[in-house]
């Protein structure tokens, strides 16, 4: 009785225009469906997650960058977001309605409209920094800070990777 030999892993041959066999994936095939998958999560989060504040989800991410700049222009909001500048303008209004954001004249510059969060605005940034705080701490409670830094690391590259190979890149974001 002979024994069977050992399966080694598929090595199957490329199709005639050099992509993989059904059935296997080139490393950037896996890549793609892992930031797919990470681009689905981060949308289904973020959906929950503006649930708890009272103002539309593509307000959240301009009250998190207003309380880190303190004021900026709408372009630049549009910028960072990769929206187009009516699209910025549209939920910049949405949050002046709402009261947690102001327009002010630019002291440089009288014809620059500049916005900074009002006192409701700050009010609501802390409770989102704190919200978002302790859902990260639990979400990610069997990480080591190690492992932490080391994943914002490799987003941060596989984000400029793929800013640099679609457009200009946006300006970064500070991080803290």
């Amino acid at each position: 009785m002979t024994a069977a030999p050992p399966t080694a892993p598929s090595t199957a041959p490329a199709t005639a225009l050099g992509h993989p066999s059904p059935g296997t994936d080139s490393p950037q095939q896996e890549l793609l469906r892992a930031v797919e998958r990470f681009g689905r999560a981060i949308r289904e989060t973020s959906f929950l997650l503006s649930k708890e504040y009272p103002c539309s989800r593509g307000s959240v991410p301009i009250v998190r960058m207003l309380e880190r700049r303190g004021t900026m222009q709408v372009s630049d909001i549009a910028d960072v977001l990769h929206v187009d500048i009516s699209v910025a303008s549209r939920q910049v209004s949405s949050l002046v309605d709402e009261g947690y954001v102001e327009r002010a004249v630019d002291d440089g510059d009288r014809r620059v409209r500049t916005l900074r969060l009002t006192p409701a605005g700050q009010v609501l940034a802390t409770e989102m920094r704190a919200g978002l705080d302790r859902r990260m701490a639990e979400t990610f409670a069997g990480w080591t800070p190690e492992d932490i830094t080391a994943c914002a690391g490799t987003l941060d590259r596989l984000t400029g990777t793929l800013e640099t190979s679609t457009h200009a890149p946006a300006p970064r974001e500070p991080t803290g």
